[in-house]
């Protein structure tokens, strides 16, 4: 599983930054993510959304654990990796997309629900000293500050740069795709109305 992780879920370095010895291509990569979602879908046969949230709770091995393959997952998806290596904008897209689609394999009805409400109510710190430290904004509200800042630079500014234009839509449409998922993943109009 994690070797397929580390396929679905590489992004190319910063333009200038050396590359590990071994980079998918971008059909590659949208492979790894295809599979992915596959064994997602299969995982989540059992209704209890238990296999499917070790997908996303899974660290890929070159990142070393350093990020959860969920908010790698959720880069890729508002991302595209663009920007990083030789990618164009339109494999960025379709990385994009893949990545989308592997997110709504993997989400399960179960951890959807408990991702909306824990953006509504977050859980108390686990220890003390984590209660005086900021706490880093959750999966759903990092989306909805995604899609709110890109739109609102979309709209405001009309001389951006044609990369960064470019960088903007996949971020506005890659977080506004995500957040669908919380839409129709959750568990019914009890998921929907908290996130409207």
């Amino acid at each position: 599983l994690r070797s397929v992780l580390d396929l679905a879920m590489y992004t190319h370095p910063p333009p200038g930054a050396a590359y590990v010895s071994a980079v998918p291509s971008p059909s590659l990569q949208h492979k790894g993510l295809d599979l992915m979602s596959y064994l997602a879908k299969a995982a989540g046969l059992d209704d209890t959304g238990a296999s499917q949230e070790h997908i996303l709770q899974t660290d890929p091995l070159y990142l070393r654990g350093r990020v959860p393959a969920l908010d790698r997952l959720m880069y890729l998806v508002c991302t595209g990796g663009f920007g990083g290596g030789d990618l164009t904008a339109d494999q960025s897209a379709a990385t994009s997309v893949h990545a989308l689609a592997a997110f709504r394999a993997a989400l399960s009805v179960q951890n959807a629900s408990l991702m909306v409400l824990h953006t509504l109510a977050p859980p108390p710190p686990m220890d003390e000293d984590a209660g005086r430290m900021p706490q880093e904004p959750l999966v759903v509200q990092k989306l909805v500050n995604t899609l709110a800042e890109s739109s609102l630079r979309l709209c405001s500014e009309g001389d951006v740069p044609s990369n960064e234009q470019i960088r903007v839509r996949i971020n506005v449409v890659g977080a506004a795709g995500a957040l669908g998922v919380f839409l129709t993943n959750g568990a019914g109009d009890t998921t929907r109305e908290m996130l409207l």
